[in-house]
This record gives C-alpha cells, structure tokens and sequence, in this order.
C-alpha cells in the first residue's frame, strides 16, 4: 500500500515537473522578470504578435530591388495592443532600458505607479491591432510610408476585417496611420453586430484580413493572419 502511494506521488511530481518545463515563460514568470529578449518574443512571435512577410521571387530581380544585394522583402508585424502580456511586455523593456532592477526602491515604487495605470487600462469595446512594416529598400519603403498615410477608414473598411472560426465578421472601426514611423492602427469592435463576443476560447482560430499595397516587384495582395484563441489565454482569461 505504501509502495502505491509513493508511486502515484512520483507520477504526479512528474507531471507538474513536465507542465512546467513545458510553459511558457509569461506563465511562469512575472512580467517585471522577463528578459529583454523573452520581451522581443512576446511583441513579435507570440500568441498576440505575428508577422507577414512578403518576398519577391524573382531572384535576379529581389538582387537589384533591395539595398542589401539580398531578396527583396516586405514585412508586417502585427500586435494585439490591447492584449495585457503586450502591454506589460512594452513597460518591462521601458524598466530594462531605464535599469529598472538596479533602481532606489522609491523610484522603482514611482515606476510602478506609472506602470501599473497603464497596464490597469480596460478596452470593453475596442480590439485594437498595432501594424508596422518594413522592406529592405530604402525607395519601397518611402512609397509604403506614402500609401499607408494616405488611408483612411473609409478606404480600408471593405478591405480589412476579424474573422473567427464561427464565420462571424466584424469591419474595421477605425484606421489611424502614425507620422513619424513605418506603421498604423487597426480598430475593431470587440462584438459581432449581433452583440455577441468576437471570440471565444472554442474558436478555433481568429483571422486578420487586411490588403496590402504593390511595392516593387511585390504585387497588391490580401494577407491572412491567424492567430489561435486558445493559445491567447493569460492568466486564465481569453486575452486579446
């Protein structure tokens, strides 16, 4: 009997053991333990942020058009910026940046204060995807800058949407390019026009669909992104 017992406690020391070599590090970690490079992964490979990356497969052609002799690219990376795990992921690499760690403890509880408001932020309506994009050609790269800046919501709202596994679709709610930088926002509603939830942990996948621009030899196109509900639960809630 007790020999039973001390095998059922190893197998289930085994399994937690498993779980967690098996977690991801926002599930095993505080934000404020996170590494600047684990704050890369999440704000760009992550179950929130992805990347579309276009390539000209004409070889000859990806040679001339780039300025660093190498094929041609064109690439979007999408964040969910209403996500919490991005948001804690932009204040953890404002800390590391700052020396956060090596910090007075007053000044780090200034920090804080500060941090905390802006990840306290709810968005009960609003979905909101953070797009940039960059090209290895100085010229393309201009010409996107210039296409981007001059969308507008009513432009882009038959051309970008949410699609989830169900079938459900909502339009793009708002459009806003950045001045300064490669990039712009998408803005969603978070409830279909029936008023149900966009998505739920069940669906199979959730889709960004967006048209994109000629640049070079890449022609105009429509990207799709998917990204996969249940992988986008943090601390056991759907969060996006």
């Amino acid at each position: 009997m007790r020999k039973n017992i001390c095998f059922a406690v190893i197998i289930l020391f085994l399994a937690a053991s498993t779980v967690a070599v098996g977690a991801d590090f926002w599930e095993k970690k505080e934000y404020k333990e996170w590494s600047n490079k684990e704050c890369v992964k999440m704000l760009t490979n992550s179950p929130w942020a992805k990347d579309h990356t276009l390539l000209d497969q004409g070889l000859q052609r990806s040679t001339r058009e780039s300025d660093d002799g190498r094929q041609f690219y064109v690439k979007y990376q999408v964040q969910f910026a209403t996500a919490l795990p991005i948001r804690q992921a932009q204040v953890r690499q404002m800390q590391i940046a700052q020396n956060y760690d090596d910090l007075e403890p007053e000044v780090q509880q200034q920090h804080d204060q500060n941090a905390e408001a802006y990840l306290a932020k709810q968005f009960p309506d609003a979905v909101i995807l953070v797009v940039s994009y960059e090209t290895n050609s100085r010229t393309r790269s201009m010409d996107l800058i210039r296409h981007w800046q001059s969308q507008t919501t009513d432009l882009l709202k038959n051309k970008v949407f949410l699609r989830n596994s169900r079938g459900d679709r909502v339009d793009l709610a708002a459009f806003q390019p950045y001045e300064n930088e490669p990039g712009f926002q998408f803005v969603f509603p978070r409830q279909t026009a029936e008023g149900k939830p966009l998505v739920e942990a069940e669906d199979k996948n959730l889709m960004l669909e967006f048209a994109y621009p000629k640049a070079g030899p890449i022609g105009e196109g429509d990207a799709f992104m998917e990204f996969k509900p249940e992988k986008m639960v943090f601390q056991d809630t759907l969060t996006y």
